[in-house]
């Protein structure tokens, strides 16, 4: 697929939730598209249903109603792919091969060194990235047989960064990888993931609170209480360097 062609569509999705007796609505009618490519930033404070979208989009859940349309699978030759009708193996398979997920709080198994971490993901991938290669990449050839718990909060992002890419996804998704970290490391995350992004020709989708975020973003999309408020393009899109927190 070309740069700027439609990787995902997700038209009128809703997700609600049963919460007892109450019916939680956590989207509501959103629909948009993900460009192969691009670095899509979705911002909205908590609550706004960023993580449900993302979730969507990964495929770890389903909408009540609407569709989630996959241009780059098995329905690319006569059509998209709808995931919202797809079985749990197919999910599963989905998951594995198509995107990577990066989160706030690593989720790295302590046991494991940062190489073992990546290496988990490269086990288990249909065409894997080389690990040691990754983990140059991002800056921690000579951090590879040290445990999370010896390394830094961005240096630990850093792993989880290197652990998404490592399965050579075409999708990488990013829920709040920002969240835990000071400025400085927040700016040399993004700093990685822009550089990885455009180097293995990624596509990023990245949710956060942070407006920060939005300067340096190809799109942004905006929610508000479960719907999408806003979509536009950044015209003035600024470097890494030059965003403002």
């Amino acid at each position: 697929m070309d740069s700027g062609e439609t990787l995902f569509s997700i038209r009128s999705a809703n997700k609600i939730y049963r919460m007892g007796e109450v019916d939680v609505a956590a989207l509501r009618d959103a629909s948009l598209d993900v460009r192969v490519g691009e670095f899509l930033t979705i911002v909205g404070p908590s609550g706004s249903g960023k993580s449900t979208l993302l979730n969507l989009i990964g495929g770890m859940d389903r909408p009540t109603s609407g569709e989630v349309l996959f241009y780059g699978g098995n329905g690319s030759a006569s059509g998209p792919e709808d995931l919202a009708k797809a079985s749990k193996a197919r999910l599963t398979r989905f998951r594995r091969e198509e995107v990577g997920f990066v989160f706030q709080f690593f989720n790295l198994v302590p046991t494991l060194t940062a190489r073992e971490n990546i290496q988990v993901t490269t086990e288990i991938a249909r065409d894997p990235l080389d690990s040691r290669e990754i983990l140059e990449r991002v800056g921690l050839a000579e951090r590879a047989d040290h445990f999370p718990a010896q390394l830094s909060g961005g240096e630990q992002q850093r792993v989880s960064i290197a652990r998404a890419l490592a399965g050579n996804p075409g999708l990488i998704l990013c829920d709040e990888p920002t969240g835990a970290l000071d400025t400085d490391t927040s700016r040399q995350i993004l700093r990685i993931l822009f550089d990885l992004k455009d180097r293995y020709r990624k596509t990023v989708v990245l949710v956060t609170h942070d407006v920060a975020i939005c300067q340096v973003a190809n799109r942004v999309a905006r929610l508000h209480d479960g719907r999408i408020a806003s979509i536009w393009e950044n015209e003035n899109r600024m470097t890494v360097e030059e965003m403002e927190w």
